[in-house]
């Protein structure tokens, strides 16, 4: 899916944002985002779905000249510093338009006209979660982690069901879209494991099978019962993809990301663990004596919690 830019009044409220020298200029900025985020459901929306755009803009290159011309014109300071460091410079922006929508997800405004908190209109909540997806398989580390973060914390965070920013049951998300998503991310990579060479899977799956594994440990941290009941039959793949991975992969990042689910599990002890519990006892047992003092502090986590 072609993802659309973001416009020029978004660059310019984050770059302004993220800019607290200029008092003045930093405290209208401040003022901007409130009064959008407040002033209507379509507002409200249009400003999340602007920031989600700007996560998922992998270089400046891909946001139109004219945009690019009209954000010099309110901030060519910023838009200097960009031209100068490119790549560090975008990826803080991503990351702050991440953060942002993070919280205008978790903190909305009040609707003054139905005293209700704001909801994201359909279509906006459609594309933020796309957006999310491909957030999570970014080649950037650091947007892959706002964006993991942000799908644990609005889909499973400390609110009642069916009162998350992106609820799991909402059109479908968890159980069509996020589960099958994740899960999909770490058989492709298990598949690869099984037929390819190591370089191949380095330089073809690695930023996939890190984003899906973090983000599976977060949501099974932030309330793995939540996260079971919301993404329906996926759940059931997620031990035999976690126990195939740690025998097939030495990377530490992965033993240590898919043992991190394993511990959330035990704690939760589903049925499809139970079944498999011979295996992940073996699996244990193999990793015991691992070079990598996280993964064994994991196993005996994982032992511990049992």
């Amino acid at each position: 899916m072609s993802q659309a830019p973001p416009t020029s009044e978004i660059l310019t409220l984050l770059s302004s944002l993220s800019n607290p020298t200029n008092h003045d200029l930093h405290t209208k900025a401040l003022q901007i985002q409130a009064q959008t985020l407040s002033a209507s459901p379509i507002t409200y929306s249009q400003t999340c779905v602007q920031f989600a755009r700007t996560l998922a803009t992998t270089s400046p290159d891909q946001i139109p000249a004219h945009e690019i011309q009209k954000w010099s014109e309110y901030d060519l300071q910023s838009v200097q510093s960009l031209q100068n460091n490119p790549i560090g410079g975008w990826s803080q922006m991503r990351q702050m338009a991440g953060l942002l929508l993070k919280n205008a997800l978790l903190n909305p405004p009040i609707d003054q006209n139905t005293k209700t908190r704001m909801v994201l209109l359909n279509d906006a909540s459609m594309e933020i979660k796309q957006v999310l997806c491909q957030g999570i398989v970014d080649s950037d580390i650091g947007v892959r982690r706002v964006s993991s973060g942000l799908i644990s914390r609005c889909t499973v965070g400390n609110v009642a069901d069916g009162m998350d920013a992106l609820a799991l049951g909402e059109n479908k998300w968890g159980e069509i879209i996020l589960g099958p998503f994740l899960i999909n991310c770490l058989e492709s990579a298990i598949g690869i494991m099984e037929g390819k060479t190591s370089t191949e899977i380095e330089n073809k799956i690695q930023f996939a099978l890190f984003g899906a594994l973090q983000t599976l440990a977060n949501c099974l941290e932030d309330n793995a019962e939540k996260f079971e009941r919301g993404i329906g039959a996926a759940f059931n793949k997620i031990v035999p993809a976690l126990l195939k991975l740690l025998q097939l992969c030495g990377d530490e990042k992965v033993q240590v990301n898919a043992l991190k689910c394993c511990v959330h599990l035990v704690q939760v002890m589903p049925g499809s663990l139970i079944a498999q519990m011979n295996e992940f006892l073996g699996v244990l047992s193999m990793l015991a004596n691992d070079n990598s003092s996280e993964v064994r502090k994991l196993v005996c986590r994982s032992i511990v919690s049992m």
